[in-house]
């Protein structure tokens, strides 16, 4: 299987780990465990669903907690699925604000914490050392995911946990 069939093959991931990552944000007060440390996961005021379907229907729900609403979860149950949303990451009592987009395991718009080198390239070390943090904390995050997923019986049951979380929901 050449690289582009292979890409287009496991491009459903990301999706899937960015559902995975709402349902558990919820369920467990935005609170994970990683290799590294716990890790506080919020979304925050941005997020757009999209169909799979012919025709890729597009929803982009914005304001107060829209990745939590009746319209986004509705929309999940339904078969939408999460292709990008705004989020903050606190890590070691460190923030960092971004756009994530699950199938192209994309960042954009970071906002990295303060900066505090005296010169200017103790600042733009400073800041390289936190997006690869942010990195690092994102790939263990994706870690935990995959080993849930790869595993046919706990997903099965996780599946069944984020079905059932999002009919009591809507």
């Amino acid at each position: 299987m050449d690289l582009g069939k292979k890409i287009e093959a496991t491009r459903q991931l990301g999706s899937e780990f960015l559902t995975w990552m709402l349902f558990r944000s919820v369920i467990q007060e935005g609170i994970f465990e990683t290799e590294a440390g716990q890790v506080e996961l919020w979304f925050e005021d941005k997020i757009t669903l999209v169909s799979p379907f012919a025709g890729g229907e597009i929803n982009i729900l914005k304001g107060e907690a829209p990745a939590e609403s009746r319209e986004s979860l509705t929309a999940l149950l339904k078969g939408k699925q999460i292709e990008e949303a705004k989020m903050s990451i606190t890590f070691q009592e460190r923030r960092w604000d971004f756009a994530f987009n699950g199938p192209k395991f994309l960042f954009s718009g970071v906002k990295v914490p303060a900066v505090l080198g005296d010169t200017d390239l103790e600042t733009v070390m400073e800041r390289f050392d936190l997006m690869a943090t942010l990195e690092e904390t994102m790939a263990n995050l994706y870690h935990e995911f995959l080993n849930l997923r790869l595993d046919d019986q706990a997903w099965g049951v996780e599946c069944h946990n984020v079905e059932r979380w999002l009919r009591t929901s809507v």
